[in-house]
């Protein structure tokens, strides 16, 4: 099964008004990643039939992810370490179809005991939380034995020589951009931490400049030891490291 939904373009739009959803990137096609991938991957058919799931999204942002939570969802906890993003989320949020949680909370260091979720979705977030491997194994431990992990992040390209100018502008990147790294290998990062992808594609955004359409999208599940050490995990998540604490999601 092909994860990767059909028309996904660039609109190439400037923001003209303070709206947080159109500051960040304008994708055509972006909810239908959203709606194509989360519906489907852990939350539905993986449920099973009459199962339910308790589901942790990191970087909530605005809620863009919410109307694809579908009746199987018992509960939604949400963490985002921006404040300013409550009142953004207010329409979104004012008739949840289940219980909603929101915590104002670093993904590096989650407020919950061990092997809470079923679900964790990440959005378009990995690539503006600092230390994004303590992040990946916070959200390794709080998810259940059982547990999936879901993602869409764009990252590190293939081609030598995108990398090579992602490399070059993610120090200019994370400074505009919201702590936003350009060239990180998010597979590898998720591995890294002891997660086993079983499903799994990478291609670039069609209209997108490769340097930052490089799309991450899969699922991983817990259970697998890790495959690189600390330092190693560190050294990757430290790549032109940037700074604050950035890490709602777009």
């Amino acid at each position: 099964m092909s994860l990767r939904p059909a028309n996904i373009q660039w609109r190439g739009s400037q923001p003209s008004a303070p709206d947080y959803d159109d500051i960040y990137y304008s994708v055509e096609g972006a909810d239908e990643v959203r709606r194509v991938f989360i519906e489907p991957c852990g939350l539905v058919e993986r449920a099973g039939e009459g199962g339910e799931v308790c589901v942790l999204e990191l970087g909530f942002g605005t809620g863009l992810n919410l109307p694809h939570y579908r009746e199987r969802v018992t509960d939604l906890t949400t963490v985002d370490p921006n404040p300013g993003m409550v009142r953004y989320t207010e329409r979104r949020t004012a008739d949840p179809a289940f219980p909603l949680r929101h915590r104002l909370a670093d993904g590096a260091s989650l407020p919950f005991p061990d092997h809470t979720f079923d679900t964790v979705v990440s959005t378009w977030t990995l690539c503006s939380i600092p230390d994004v491997g303590k992040a990946l194994r916070e959200l390794y431990r709080v998810l259940a034995p059982d547990g999936r992990f879901l993602f869409v992040e764009h990252g590190r390209s293939p081609d030598p020589g995108i990398r090579a100018w992602q490399d070059r502008l993610t120090p200019i990147q994370r400074r505009i951009g919201d702590g936003c790294h350009l060239n990180r290998d998010m597979s590898e990062l998720i591995e890294g931490a002891g997660l086993r992808i079983d499903e799994f594609e990478s291609f670039y955004m069609d209209g997108l400049p490769k340097i930052g359409g490089y799309l991450f999208m899969g699922s991983a599940v817990t259970g697998a030891s890790p495959t690189a050490p600390d330092d190693m995990i560190r050294s990757i998540s430290e790549q032109s490291a940037g700074d604050g604490n950035p890490q709602s999601s777009r």
